[in-house]
């Protein structure tokens, strides 16, 4: 997989890969990097819990593709270079006061995912289901805006379908859930 060449600071649309369940373990090929939809495992193995993945932690495509499916934001930053102790820990701190879904106001641990991930054209980017957006640092004020914009958009959205199909109206934009 090689790093898709998407202009930083610009949301992206990417082709829809399609949201085929496939078996843990399972060959996945895609044609983006990051991927913003595609196959990807079922439950019980996907969607992951929602919070802040160290530099340790190996989170994959397979597994977070899942999350967006279900309209969740992911959060991807390189953990390979000079800069990723210092990127994660923005990103930690961050987190502990991220905003709720704009949609439906779930808690931060059930609507965003920041994950170690270095095939990256860029320090970070935020993903939603087809979008790819590229930032140069760690940008609150840009991750954020995209939060609000692009939060339950995913194929299988997890407000909608709690709210019998229909949309619920955008809530704010502060959490008050505490950092898994």
């Amino acid at each position: 997989m090689t790093a898709t060449e998407a202009p930083v600071g610009i949301e992206t649309a990417t082709a829809d890969l399609g949201r085929t369940h496939v078996p843990k373990g399972s060959a996945i090929t895609y044609v983006s990097c990051p991927p913003a939809s595609g196959n990807h495992w079922p439950v019980p193995q996907a969607p992951i819990p929602g919070r802040v993945y160290g530099l340790d932690d190996v989170v994959v495509p397979g597994a977070y593709i899942h999350n967006l499916e279900h309209g969740q934001i992911v959060v991807l930053y390189r953990g390979d270079d000079a800069g990723a102790a210092d990127r994660l820990a923005a990103l930690q701190a961050w987190y502990k006061n991220a905003p709720n879904s704009a949609i439906c106001n779930l808690p931060t641990n059930a609507s965003l995912l920041v994950a170690r991930f270095d095939k990256l054209p860029a320090p970070i980017v935020v993903l939603s289901w087809d979008i790819v957006y590229p930032l140069d640092s760690v940008d609150t004020a840009a991750i954020e805006a995209f939060i609000a914009k692009r939060s339950d958009r995913g194929p299988e959205a997890m407000c909608a379908a709690a709210n019998g199909g229909a949309s619920p109206t955008p809530g704010p934009m502060t959490s008050t859930s505490p950092t898994p």
